[in-house]
């Protein structure tokens, strides 16, 4: 559940997917979301890496997933190069605990809000 730290002045104080009373935190969400979306993915490919950040994932079922952030504060993705639709959902991770449940979007496919937190986008 901890990977050593006991304080919160500790490097490793708060890490692990439960905690000491097996609640899950919310690296847990988030690791069962990134599993159920790109588990088994058959490719990936990286798109940009500048200061947004896009990979491409392809599930054997020929489903595409995008995981993108922006490296550093905020910035807007535009996926119309790559997504023929004009509209994609977009899954956003859990940040806060006591959260259990991914937030989820429909977006228009060329202004994809981006923060340093990565994000799911489906097509």
């Amino acid at each position: 559940y901890s990977y050593g730290g006991h304080s919160p002045n500790d490097l490793f104080y708060g890490c692990g997917l439960v905690d000491k009373l097996g609640n899950k935190r919310p690296a847990y969400y988030n690791y069962k979301l990134m599993v159920d979306k790109v588990g088994f993915y058959d490719t990936v490919q990286k798109l940009q890496g500048d200061n947004i950040w896009l990979f491409k994932y392809v599930n054997p079922d020929n489903s595409e997933i995008y995981v993108a952030w922006a490296k550093s504060g905020t910035d807007t993705l535009d996926l119309s190069n790559y997504v023929s639709e004009n509209e994609v959902t977009v899954t956003y991770i859990i940040e806060d605990s006591g959260v259990t449940v991914h937030d989820i979007a429909v977006v228009n496919v060329d202004s994809i809000d981006l923060t340093e937190s990565p994000i799911i986008v489906e097509v």
